[in-house]
């Protein structure tokens, strides 16, 4: 019987192999595969086109809404709406990212591991009309679905701030000024109710998307969130009430922009260039 792990790192890396020994020439894991699907770009592009261009002219309109019931209520849709396209945009982005980092790949393999083929359910694979690297890629991003796209907004954050090998300490120092959503170089840290790393403010930012969604006309904070927010970021006196002001909306587009362009962009143009 074959290990369905062993299969799919020689399918996907398109190596030879000896069929009874199910030997690849050349390990693909021995070597660092970065480069960027053109999927990803168009990705990024369209939804920092929806920041400029949505969001920003939001912004603008919603402050001639009255009375203020009706453009609060107007603005926590606005809001909730572009939490949700940037939730997707990672899932977008780990999903194209299945078929070429190795960090990525290894952890969704170690899923499989003990997984096992007949040589002749192998046989079928290769004989069959559909292309075998496709096919494992395929059962590669199921298994993302499952294991990682269901999990925590942060956490996905997280696993892509990985699978890109981008520095933690990017990411999980304070370097974000809450008052007005900007990612600096460093941030001193002065509201102790709100995380200012960049994976604990995006995780702040999801939970208050939470409340609008879930929390019907309370708008509190879910329990659990709260005790997530305090146990993980150290913070404390998370606010329970949620108040969407005139700010929400340029605070989270000032954060997501400065978050693809100082980060995701950033790390990108280096692995095109290399």
């Amino acid at each position: 019987m074959l290990q369905w792990q062993t299969l799919s790192k020689g399918v996907y890396s398109g190596l030879s192999f000896d069929i009874w020994g199910i030997r690849s020439k050349i390990d693909s894991h021995s070597r660092a595969i970065f480069r960027m699907p053109k999927e990803t770009n168009s990705h990024i592009e369209e939804f920092k086109n929806f920041l400029k261009e949505d969001i920003g002219d939001a912004s603008g309109i919603v402050e001639g809404i009255s009375p203020d019931k009706k453009r609060i209520h107007i603005t926590k849709l606005i809001f909730a709406s572009a939490v949700d396209r940037f939730d997707h945009l990672i899932d977008k982005i780990l999903l194209d990212r299945v078929e070429i980092s190795p960090i990525l790949q290894e952890e969704l393999l170690q899923k499989h591991e003990k997984e096992t083929l007949s040589e002749k359910q192998l046989y079928e694979i290769f004989l069959s009309d559909e292309d075998p690297k496709q096919r494992v890629l395929e059962n590669l991003k199921n298994t993302l679905r499952t294991n990682v796209l269901r999990k925590r907004h942060s956490t996905k954050l997280k696993k892509l701030f990985e699978s890109l090998d981008i520095n933690p300490k990017i990411y999980q120092t304070s370097r974000v000024n809450p008052n007005k959503g900007v990612i600096t170089e460093q941030f001193k840290k002065q509201d102790k109710s709100i995380p200012t790393s960049v994976i604990g403010y995006a995780d702040w930012i999801y939970c208050r998307r939470n409340a609008i969604v879930h929390g019907g006309r309370s708008l509190n904070l879910a329990k659990y969130d709260i005790d997530f927010l305090e146990k993980e970021y150290k913070v404390k006196g998370s606010a329970v009430r949620v108040k969407i002001r005139k700010g929400s909306l340029s605070n989270i587009q000032n954060f997501y922009t400065d978050l693809i362009e100082k980060i995701l962009i950033e790390k990108i143009d280096k692995i095109s260039d290399s």
